[in-house]
């Protein structure tokens, strides 16, 4: 469970079970990734506003699509600018395949 939340600007605040917040979500920050199953030999392609909780709930067999190849690694990832760019990209790498659109970006 996390115990802080930070926005876009790094700045982190403190949640507990009294912390009421309002969260702007058009100010976080919107991720496309990709995961890769090696017992699976499978990529997985996504976006997210939060990389680690997305890749906890991977791993965990908390999604359906992904619940067969774990574990999961983080191979690659990029942030966009708002949620629809980064739709834009997952679907462009979804087309061209994430192998091949790999093999002509930099890994992390």
């Amino acid at each position: 469970m996390k115990t802080h939340f930070c926005d876009a600007n790094s700045q982190c605040y403190p949640i507990n079970s009294s912390c009421i917040f309002y969260i702007d979500w058009e100010k976080l920050s919107n991720f496309v990734r990709t995961l890769y199953s090696a017992g699976k030999k499978k990529y997985y392609v996504g976006q997210t506003q939060d990389l680690e909780h997305r890749l906890y709930r991977h791993n965990r067999g908390l999604e359906h699509y992904t619940r067969s190849g774990v574990p999961w690694n983080l191979i690659w990832s990029k942030e966009c600018r708002d949620r629809s760019e980064a739709m834009k990209l997952e679907r462009k790498i979804k087309k061209r395949g994430a192998g091949r659109y790999l093999a002509h970006e930099d890994p992390i």
